[in-house]
């Protein structure tokens, strides 16, 4: 399913997948450190805060499962390739949102929730 590279590109290719190991590694350690500030600080709140809160914990969530996903396609090689259609999908978008699942054009056609994680 996925396109074959030559050699120099998979040897590129398996220093930028360390690369963005180290780095999703990193987002998913302050993901959780936020979730855990953020808990700790609710019995403080008052009820709207809390709601607020509730809000951002959910999508604190849902980022650090798209974040772990991503983490788990480096791990299985899968990361940088479209899970729709197979295609490399652009590393400059990967740097700008390291937790990308599907190519641009893949991405373009999926539904709102669909866009950005896997």
């Amino acid at each position: 399913m996925f396109k074959a590279l030559d050699v120099e590109a998979q040897t590129m290719n398996r220093v930028k997948l360390g690369y963005f190991r180290l780095c999703l590694q990193r987002e998913i350690v302050q993901c959780e450190q936020e979730i855990a500030t953020l808990r700790s600080s609710v019995r403080l709140m008052t009820s709207r805060e809390r709601g607020d809160a509730a809000r951002q914990l959910s999508d604190l969530h849902v980022h650090l499962m798209q974040l772990e996903d991503a983490l788990d396609r480096v791990n299985d090689g899968s990361y940088g390739w479209c899970l729709r259609c197979g295609s490399a999908i652009d590393p400059t978008l990967l740097e700008w949102l390291p937790y990308l699942a599907l190519c641009e054009s893949c991405s373009a056609s999926a539904p709102p929730h669909l866009r950005q994680g896997g």
